[in-house]
């Protein structure tokens, strides 16, 4: 894994991390949790959440990302597919509904517990 991209919140790391997913490059946002914890580990660049990438990888995200950066700050952008709409919607719901499971199995799991450990008494 390579570091393709250092940000300066974990907010702008996950539109880096979105724009590599939307042209087909997984990526991971490394070092977001630490950012909260700034102020007591000091403010280095360590400390700044960062994209990863494939070795594989790393040319074409930089390209990618390159790309972004070079581009006319009033070019227009047209609107997204329906198919791209579409798909985004699906997902979107997908991660949702995959949420409400893990909690519904976390609630289950929680009441099994205070059951287990009523019977004991």
């Amino acid at each position: 894994m390579k570091t393709v991209f250092v940000a300066d919140s974990p907010a702008h790391a996950h539109l880096v991390s979105g724009l590599l997913e939307e042209s087909g490059i997984r990526c991971v946002v490394e070092g977001e949790m630490l950012f909260g914890v700034r102020a007591e580990i000091g403010l280095t660049p360590a400390s700044l959440p960062k994209v990863t990438v494939r070795d594989e990888d790393f040319e074409r995200a930089r390209a990618v990302i390159d790309a972004v950066d070079h581009a006319p700050a009033d070019a227009e952008v047209g609107p997204p597919s329906a198919e791209s709409a579409s798909l985004r919607g699906f997902k979107g719901f997908l991660r949702v509904w995959v949420f409400v499971q893990i909690a519904g199995i976390a609630v289950v799991l929680a009441l099994f517990a205070v059951w287990l450990f009523t019977r004991r008494s």
